[in-house]
């Protein structure tokens, strides 16, 4: 998968999120806020989570939620989970 800037991505819908969740730093209130954000904008675009552990090691859990990847969206989950959380 490549990463783009989302200044590329505009007026293009992504066919797939990976959000990055750094799980030092997750905890059970983050996830809920995610599963929320991400249940009040269904859309078409698939979903999966990087789990970075303590060692730089990356895990990927594919979601089975669909949604709206917007710029509201991203914007909204760089908030909880980091600048650096998003790609599209």
């Amino acid at each position: 998968m490549d990463a783009k800037p989302l200044e590329q991505m505009l007026g293009r819908s992504p066919t797939l999120l990976r959000v990055r969740v750094d799980l030092s730093a997750a905890d059970e209130s983050l996830l809920e806020r995610l599963d929320l954000l991400m249940a009040s904008r269904p859309g078409r675009c698939k979903v999966e989570f990087g789990l970075v552990g303590g060692d730089g090691s990356e895990a990927v859990l594919e979601s089975d939620r669909l949604v709206r990847a917007d710029a509201e969206l991203l914007d909204q989950i760089r908030v909880i989970c980091g600048a650096d959380s998003v790609v599209t």
